[in-house]
């Protein structure tokens, strides 16, 4: 589908203007276009950049054809959130090797590693924030039992 835009827009105006369009049609989404994420579209499905609510389109290198992606939340989003990284974290049982399913936590730019441990005891409740470990996994697909 194609939508016409101004760059001179914000993010959170198109998002109004695709629930005025796709509503009808696609009921699924909701009232609330905090509940849309635009994001850049990549050919391989791959999670790419996050368009802010309150940042105008045209910070993102907008050009005549340009696809982008939408992304249909669960939860309204919180507020303005370009002033974070938006993290995908996963809890790892290390006696059955599951993970379990993605969850974003917002993590401010200048939060320390207390925060972010406090930010994760949030999500993980169950998980004593003494007992938090962390690490980056690239690609969660091959992450198997050696």
């Amino acid at each position: 589908m194609e939508l016409p835009v101004k760059t001179s827009i914000k993010t959170s105006e198109v998002k109004e203007e695709l629930l005025a369009l796709l509503g009808a049609q696609y009921p699924q989404l909701g009232s609330e276009a905090s509940k849309l994420r635009l994001r850049e579209k990549s050919g391989d499905d791959k999670l790419t950049t996050v368009y802010h609510d309150c940042r105008e389109l045209s910070r993102y290198h907008m050009y005549d054809g340009k696809e982008v992606a939408i992304q249909v939340l669960e939860h309204a989003s919180e507020g303005d959130d370009s002033n974070a990284y938006l993290a995908l974290v996963k809890e790892w049982n290390p006696a059955t090797w599951e993970m379990s399913s993605l969850r974003e936590v917002y993590v401010p730019k200048q939060a320390t590693l207390a925060d972010f441990g406090q930010i994760l005891s949030k999500s993980f409740p169950h998980i004593p924030t003494a007992q938090l470990h962390c690490t980056k996994i690239a690609s969660a697909w091959n992450f198997n039992r050696v």
